[in-house]
């Protein structure tokens, strides 16, 4: 789902059917300059729309005991000087600030004018069925949640 450019507080939906578990989810914001925002509700099945709660948000930590990768409840974030009108490759940026949140918070932005914040991590889906997304923001926006693939 995609709420890309410079514009005032606007709301995107996007819906996908989901099967129940861990799905991986990024989250992509930027504003450029004056006014900032973003915000992010779900529904589905037997789900009233609602922000969707740090509960259902996770990340892959490693063990240090047994080097596995676990989920624990959170989000990676890293946030980038953003320069354009549009959403970025932030795959092609390097962070000015990286570390782990709880859910979307803007307040992990060191500055709300020409910034970025990329949030990643997995998204537990609490049953089988479809989901609508909602995605307000000021400036741009992307949302990717996507069913897990083998490589």
């Amino acid at each position: 789902m995609d709420n890309d450019g410079v514009h005032g507080m606007s709301e995107k939906s996007g819906a996908g059917f989901l099967s129940a578990g861990y799905k991986p989810l990024c989250l992509e914001w930027f504003n450029g300059v004056d006014k900032s925002g973003l915000d992010i509700e779900w529904e589905g099945p037997d789900l009233p729309r609602q922000k969707i709660p740090a509960t259902a948000l996770y990340r892959a930590e490693k063990n240090p005991v047994t080097g596995a990768s676990e989920l624990v409840n959170g989000l990676d974030y890293s946030c980038y000087e953003v320069a354009g009108e549009v959403l970025p490759d932030f795959k092609e940026l390097v962070p000015i600030k990286s570390g782990v949140t709880a859910g979307f918070d803007l307040e992990v932005a060191p500055r709300l004018d020409r910034i970025g914040v990329r949030w990643t991590g997995w998204l537990n889906v609490p049953q089988r069925g479809l989901y609508l997304f909602h995605l307000r923001s000021d400036d741009g926006s992307r949302l990717t949640v996507s069913e897990p693939t083998l490589e």
